[in-house]
């Protein structure tokens, strides 16, 4: 199961914001003492987005996000969508709406959604916006404030080690209720 979350994009944001943010998600997510390394960067291989912009928005390369020392990559992608308002007169107006998906890039793992939802939490406090969880993988919400989604996914004790963290954030995340079959395994 891909597992995709999305924030409104407001303004421009740069890959540093996008670092230290994530890297302020984690701490709150996993009850760490210290923050971990959040490494971004944009991704040579999208050919679709200019490589000349330096932050992230309508146009911009997607960013590619790992913690040092791990393998894991989630992407987040600018993306413009269509979106539809009916008038007061049962017609249809349309415009377009910008936003950042994010999803997992490589090494599917719990550590990669983890970063995921931390990703999301960053970009959506920076915009001041809300997560969507259409999917309601870990939320039963399918939007929710920064703050609400990371106060529903806060694991409750001090974490050590970020791998363990990770394995209990994706067992008692919320969505977990709701999925169809939560006792299957990762894909």
């Amino acid at each position: 199961m891909s597992v995709v979350l999305f924030v409104q994009q407001t303004c421009p944001i740069s890959l540093q914001e996008i670092a230290s943010g994530t890297e302020d998600a984690f701490r709150i997510l996993f009850n760490l003492s210290r923050k971990p390394i959040v490494t971004t960067i944009f991704d040579a291989a999208d050919r679709q987005g200019d490589p000349s912009m330096p932050k992230v928005g309508r146009g911009s390369r997607r960013v590619l996000c790992s913690l040092d020392g791990y393998p894991e990559q989630v992407a987040a992608s600018p993306i413009v969508v269509p979106h539809g308002t009916l008038g007061e007169r049962g017609d249809w107006s349309f415009a377009d709406r910008d936003l950042i998906s994010i999803r997992w890039q490589m090494y599917k793992s719990p550590l990669c959604y983890a970063l995921q939802a931390a990703i999301a939490i960053a970009i959506a406090q920076r915009m001041n916006s809300m997560i969507e969880d259409g999917a309601g993988f870990f939320s039963i919400s399918n939007e929710s404030t920064s703050t609400e989604f990371a106060d529903a996914l806060r694991l409750p004790w001090a974490q050590m080690d970020i791998r363990s963290a990770a394995e209990e954030f994706l067992k008692r995340r919320p969505g977990l209720l709701s999925s169809p079959d939560p006792a299957r395994p990762l894909q």
